[in-house]
């Protein structure tokens, strides 16, 4: 159906418009103040006069030429190339899969290519993500190199999927780092334990990595929590450092076998001693300690960021999603709360 039939009150108003300017001009005797008045071009002006005079009214009717009429027809063996790309490669955005196509033979735009990724929920980098680790989790198949360098990137804790605990307190994982540097040069640093099950965190700063500050965070808030709740902690992870490794008289080590605790310390490969600690330290640099950087507040109280830190971990532990694998958009504490609310249901079926 032609355009200007199916809106004959729109036609019909821009050339009343038209003719409109073209009276004003004759009238004012100036076509600079006509156009002016009307808010039209001197080249619009004269093309509306040009049409006038070579076909009346009819000449002033809008020209339905189809442009932005026309939609590029994709095929489906072309969609289908661009969705497996996507998914094989999908560290690649849309211009680099512009030039893979060229070389099966397809000419087809960047944008075109992001359109269609955005059709298949693939269009951004946590698309993909998102799309592969939920094949990871219903189907059985196997990653090339280039889907596990992605994953792996985006999410560090894919590399312990032989190395996460099956309940509460069975596996965690104890680190520090240095989050922020006070005025003088004082380094503040993190010390954090994480439940490997739940990702649940525990977290205190200090102003040194000695192993006095490791065991004082297991003694006052790590295991009571676990004790509290009639659980045991039974393994913990730390890196080869001096703050959890040495003789046998080393502080750490010995606190950990008057818990009946077993240590198992592993070579650190990259910013914390396994793929959780290397998650959890990008997520809490990135908005923790960034933001206090990028506002100077460098000078703040040891207290005062403690204070501020407890805010942003209950807020991680409780509230936020945590994307991916292990706990697929669940917070922390509701993983936790649905372990506890199964056991205690199988418990009461038993004694039933």
């Amino acid at each position: 159906m032609d355009k200007t039939a199916a809106r004959p009150n729109s036609v019909r108003t821009e050339v009343n418009k038209r003719i409109k300017v073209l009276n004003l001009a004759n009238k004012l005797e100036s076509v600079s103040m006509a156009c002016k008045i009307m808010r039209v071009s001197r080249t619009q002006f004269y093309e509306y006069k040009r049409r006038y005079e070579k076909s009346g009214i009819d000449g002033l009717k809008p020209v339905n030429n189809g442009v932005g009429s026309r939609k590029q027809r994709i095929s489906g063996e072309l969609l289908k190339l661009i969705v497996e790309i996507s998914i094989e490669q999908p560290s690649l955005s849309s211009k680099p899969i512009e030039t893979i196509l060229k070389k099966y033979g397809f000419k087809l735009s960047s944008i075109s290519i992001q359109k269609v990724l955005r059709r298949n929920k693939l269009s951004t980098r946590f698309d993909r993500w998102m799309h592969l680790e939920k094949r990871l989790l219903n189907e059985n198949f196997e990653l090339n190199k280039d889907q596990q360098n992605f994953l792996l990137r985006m999410n560090p804790c894919q590399k312990e999927r032989n190395m996460i605990g099956c309940y509460p307190g069975q596996l965690l994982v104890q680190d520090y780092f240095v989050g922020i540097v006070l005025e003088n040069d004082r380094k503040v640093h993190c010390h954090f334990v994480m439940d490997t099950f739940s990702n649940l965190v525990f977290l205190e700063l200090k102003l040194s990595k000695e192993a006095e500050h490791a065991v004082n965070l297991l003694k006052d808030s790590v295991i009571p929590f676990f004790k509290k709740k009639g659980l045991k902690i039974e393994n913990i992870i730390t890196n080869k450092g001096r703050s959890f490794n040495g003789d046998h008289f080393h502080h750490f080590h010995n606190f950990l076998g008057s818990q009946e605790i077993s240590h198992l310390a592993i070579k650190s490969v990259g910013n914390g001693s396994n793929g959780f600690a290397d998650r959890f330290i990008e997520d809490i640099k990135k908005e923790f300690f960034l933001p206090l950087k990028t506002t100077k507040r460098e000078s703040m109280l040891l207290a005062d960021l403690n204070n501020s830190l407890a805010d942003w971990l209950s807020n991680y532990n409780r509230k936020r999603k945590h994307c991916g694998y292990p706990n697929f958009g669940t917070p922390p504490m509701d993983v936790f709360k649905k372990w506890m609310n199964e056991k205690e249901g199988q418990e009461i079926f038993v004694e039933a």
